[in-house]
């Protein structure tokens, strides 16, 4: 699930992109003397904090959601897996009872 996650991750980390794209097309407006240096600042700053929030929020949303699936199926650890192999073995041999394969 690790690997699912850390894919999703980097899909969604166009974040970063965006702010810079964001900032790059606003600094005409500082060089211009329209739009304050410090305003940018703050609107890019602001930006940011809602796409990582939306990202938190869909990274969240997406582990819920596998956890949800995973749970549906059949799976097993792989100890108990194991552990239930050698009790098959042990069943099935002359000595554990079992009949002989």
């Amino acid at each position: 699930m690790e690997s699912v996650m850390q894919l999703l991750l980097e899909g969604l980390g166009s974040g970063d992109v965006a702010v810079d794209i964001c900032r790059a097309h606003l600094r005409p407006l500082v060089e211009k003397g329209l739009l304050p240096q410090e305003d940018l600042d703050a609107l890019v700053a602001d930006i940011g904090r809602g796409l990582r929030r939306r990202r938190e929020s869909l990274v969240g949303g997406a582990r819920r959601e596998l956890l949800r699936l995973l749970s549906l199926l059949p799976l097993v650890a792989e100890d108990r897996f194991q552990e239930l192999e050698e009790r098959v073995r042990a069943l099935e041999s002359p000595a554990g009872g079992g009949r002989p394969s």
